[in-house]
């Protein structure tokens, strides 16, 4: 961008300011005729066609200062999008539209900018008294919404609810500041910016876009989101618990529970699955009794968080024996048979998976698949103890 001060500023505007001395007003030491006659000449016409050559060469400078700056955003507005609403405040300027948004800010305040945002994209904001307070210096240029508040929000803790189609903000709620930022100036950019981002509450409990978001509600996330930090696997076991009496309490039947069902047993059995990351019995005790669940999804569920564990539980592997042989959605036999591979008595596998693989049935690719690798794995077993008997003691 091409900077103009004020003096070039007023010669561009006013031309006939300029005073340009001839270049024939000083006199030479030893003049000629020919010069003689030229500084005559000169004092006339000459000097005013001049002036007039150098302000044009100016006015077209000028032109080009113009272009220049209207190309690049116009009067300094650099790296802010031009088709947007642009607002500027104490220590920050943003540009907005309804898809995305651009911040520049340096030490301003991260309340002021937010409420800025607000107030051009329509959204609901809730502050706390210390996010009043927090400076923060940004600089992030056409960001969609969610990946600009992640960066703009980085070392806080906030809640956000999106449009359906995860454009637009619907509400943002600002709590506090991450463990071990709770001092300093927050920063932005936006090449480097995704190294420390703030963290979105609940992302896995976020309200869906016709619920309000509180602030109790989003200091509630808050709450569970350390606990979650403080004891993975109880706050998970938690999350598994209060789904599975969301669905006793549950009554009636009809159109309307039956579709709240669904939707409850798919919450519970998602929960399920998160628990497939932890070993111990804990863990065995809250998935045993989802083998025998009606829903395909739970009982789905379950065997995958089986499978990612250690089943050492002789009855849970009976139960899973059973379910491979005999449930009657095929799909959740597979997911069954794939455990009891991993964790059941080798040999027995190896029965089953010769019996499977035998009989035309949507299970015959699998057991062969298994029925194969055991068969080769023993053989190259027995070769390398054939080797080894054969080999020379050592000295």
């Amino acid at each position: 961008m091409i900077i103009v001060n004020q003096t070039e500023r007023r010669l561009l505007l006013n031309p006939h300011m300029i005073r340009v001395p001839s270049p024939f007003a000083c006199k030479a030491s030893n003049p000629s005729p020919a010069g003689s006659r030229a500084g005559k000449l000169g004092t006339g016409r000459s000097a005013e066609a001049s002036k007039r050559r150098i302000a044009l060469i100016i006015i077209a400078l000028g032109v080009a200062v113009f272009c220049a700056s209207a190309a690049q955003g116009g009067d300094g507005e650099a790296g802010l999008a031009t088709g947007s609403d642009l607002v500027a405040g104490d220590g920050f300027r943003i540009a907005v539209d309804d898809a995305q948004f651009s911040v520049d800010a340096a030490g301003a305040p991260l309340s002021a900018i937010m409420e800025a945002l607000a107030d051009h994209a329509g959204f609901r904001l809730v502050l706390t008294a210390e996010s009043r307070e927090a400076p923060i210096t940004a600089i992030l240029e056409d960001q969609a919404w969610r990946a600009g508040l992640k960066q703009l929000l980085k070392g806080w803790h906030y809640a956000l609810l999106m449009d359906e189609d995860d454009r637009v903000p619907l509400s943002v709620v600002l709590t506090s500041r991450q463990a071990g930022d709770e001092t300093g100036e927050a920063s932005a950019r936006g090449a480097d910016a995704g190294k420390d981002h703030g963290t979105a509450l609940g992302l896995e409990e976020e309200p869906s876009a016709n619920e309000e978001t509180s602030l109790e509600e989003a200091m509630r996330i808050a709450r569970e989101l350390n606990e979650k930090r403080e004891d993975p696997f109880g706050y998970d076991l938690r999350q598994v618990v209060m789904a599975d009496e969301a669905r006793a309490r549950l009554e009636g039947r009809g159109p309307d529970a039956d579709r709240q069902r669904e939707e409850l047993d798919a919450e519970y059995a998602r929960r399920l699955e998160r628990l497939g990351r932890y070993q111990g019995d804990e863990k065995l005790e809250a998935l045993a009794p989802a083998l025998a669940e009606d829903s395909r999804e739970v009982r789905t569920a379950a065997l995958r968080a089986l499978r990612d564990g250690t089943v050492q539980d002789l009855t849970t592997l009976s139960d899973v024996r059973e379910m491979a042989i005999s449930d009657p959605d095929y799909a959740v036999r597979r997911e069954a048979f794939e455990v009891y591979v991993r964790y059941g008595d080798q040999d027995d596998v190896l029965a089953m998976a010769q019996e499977m693989g035998r009989a035309a049935g949507p299970l015959q690719d699998i057991a062969v698949r298994e029925w194969v690798r055991i068969e080769q794995e023993r053989a190259s077993a027995a070769d390398a103890d054939q080797q080894l008997q054969g080999r020379p003691r050592s000295q």
